[in-house]
This record gives C-alpha cells, sequence and structure tokens, in this order.
C-alpha cells in the first residue's frame, strides 16, 4: 500500500511534536511548611494543572508559560510528590511528578475561656456562601502589590497558633493572624480586587469583608467595627474597606486577617511577602 506524500509529511510532524514543545519545569518551591504555598512554573504550549495531596489547582496559561500557586494545608508534615499534568488532544496526558518536602512545624499553644459548646452558629446559608466564594476562583488577575492591611499595628496572634481549653484539649488552630491596634483604625485590602462578600453582625465573624485578588486569592477581614466597602465594587489598597473593631466572637479589639488559596488557609504574613515578590 502507498501513501500521498503529503499524509506521509504530516504523519511526519505530528510524531515530531511532542519533541519539539515538551513539558518543562522552570521552577517550583520544593521545600516549605504548613499553611505555606508552593509556586510552579512550567514551560508548554497547552493547558497544565498542578495535583498536590489529593486536589488539582489549575495553572494559569500566559504564552507558552504557565504558572500559578498551590497552598499546603495546616494539617500537613513530611514528603510528598506535586503532579504536573499537561492535558494533551486524543493523546495521553503528560505528567511530570516532583517530591515536596513539608517541615514539620511545632505551633505554640493558647488558652481560651470559650468551649466548643459556647462558639455561636454561623447560619447555613452564611456559612455556605463563605466556604463558596473562599474556593471559587478566576483566571483574572488584578494588578497591585502585596502589604499588610494596617498602617501601625502590633500582632497578638499568630497563624496555626493551638487554640486549647482548660484541659488543655485543642479546640481549633488560629487560621489567620491577629493585628491588635485600637477601635476606628482604617483597614486596608492587602492589594487591589473585587468585594465578593460583606457579612453584618455575624455572630462568629461580626462584620467582616471577603475580597477576591484573582488565581484562587482571597482575603478575609473580620471583627471589623464598620464595614466601608459593598458586594461587587473594586477596591484598592489606598482606600479603607472598613475600621478596626470587636464585633462577633472577640474578646478585644483586633483585626483578624485570612488568606485562602482555593479556599486553603495559608499563613497571611508569608503569603503576603511571597505575592510581594512574585507577580501574580
Amino acid at each position: 500500500m502507498t501513501f500521498p506524500k503529503r499524509i506521509l509529511v504530516a504523519g511526519i510532524f505530528l510524531l515530531a511534536v511532542p519533541a519539539l514543545y515538551a513539558l518543562e519545569i522552570i521552577k517550583v518551591t520544593d521545600y516549605t511548611f504548613p499553611g505555606g504555598i508552593i509556586k510552579v512554573t512550567v514551560a508548554s504550549p497547552r493547558q497544565c494543572e498542578a495535583g498536590f495531596m489529593g486536589k488539582m489547582y489549575p495553572l494559569f496559561k500566559d504564552g507558552k508559560i504557565s504558572s500559578g500557586y498551590v497552598p499546603v494545608r495546616l494539617d500537613v508534615s513530611g514528603k510528598a510528590p506535586l503532579i504536573i499534568r499537561e492535558k494533551r488532544f486524543l493523546r495521553k496526558d503528560l505528567t511530570i511528578e516532583k517530591m515536596i518536602t513539608i517541615q514539620d512545624k511545632k505551633f505554640r499553644q493558647s488558652r481560651i475561656s470559650v468551649g466548643r459548646e459556647n462558639i455561636p452558629e454561623v447560619p447555613a446559608e452564611s456559612r455556605k456562601k463563605i466556604t463558596l466564594n473562599l474556593g471559587s476562583f478566576t483566571k483574572k488577575k488584578y494588578s497591585g502589590d502585596f502589604s499588610e492591611p494596617l498602617k501601625k499595628s502590633v500582632i497578638s496572634s499568630g497563624f496555626g497558633v493551638r487554640r486549647v481549653d482548660k484541659r488543655g484539649k485543642t479546640l481549633w488552630q488560629h487560621k489567620g493572624v491577629d493585628f491588635v491596634a485600637p477601635v476606628g483604625t482604617e483597614v486596608f485590602p492587602v492589594s487591589s480586587g473585587k468585594v465578593i462578600q460583606v457579612l453584618k453582625e455575624s455572630p462568629l465573624h461580626g462584620n467582616a469583608v471577603i475580597i477576591e485578588h484573582g488565581r484562587g486569592v482571597k482575603s478575609f477581614y473580620m471583627h471589623l467595627d464598620e464595614n466601608l466597602c459593598e458586594e461587587g465594587e473594586m477596591i484598592t489598597p489606598d482606600r479603607p474597606l472598613g475600621t478596626l473593631g470587636s464585633t462577633g466572637l472577640s474578646t478585644g479589639a483586633h483585626l483578624h486577617l485570612g488568606i485562602y488559596l482555593f479556599g486553603v488557609p495559608v499563613d497571611p504574613l508569608y503569603a503576603i511577602k511571597a505575592l510581594r515578590r512574585e507577580e501574580m
């Protein structure tokens, strides 16, 4: 059997394509810690994603470079594989595996007087909306650097601190950072973004705001005295989103700042530094 020259040439070209456009790792953060962030950058003309600890995360394409951030959960340590997958049409996806070391971290304890039975219940509809908003993402990236939300403050409680009762039993781990300052102090967004949820007098969060910064990054500001923004509006770091207070489950005036990556809480202070150094 003979084949036209055009078909033979086309077949040879298709066989050569994988060699010409091989998936290549440019950068991967291979050493991290609980609550950390893995930066992933690959070279590929196709759509790619990264899998870690049983979940898949999108990598965002810019020409032949795809990049993104992968969250590290608070409760993990040891070694775990990061799977980078290149999606291929009519062919088996190409994968590369990179081993990630998660440093074991000892978090300090903080004794509290509130028992689990005294923690106020958030209405189901509000709780569901918060979960959906923190876990969603948009491909859009908003311009602007990252910085801390208060111009002057003291940190009273760090990320990952274990809240324990009088018997020493862990009730939960702190999923943000607490900043102490006088009531009424202006609170600013950590970066430009879109206000996607405003909570008013929530029994747990108090007055609170969630801002989307694009590509899976969200910031959550709790216990505000007053909200100064509305859902759906765009906001920049030079404009206050609210004022510091002690609303909701709070024992004193402070701001609880949470930063979430695809719904996973990460260390806000580390995230601000990491996102400040890198272009989103």
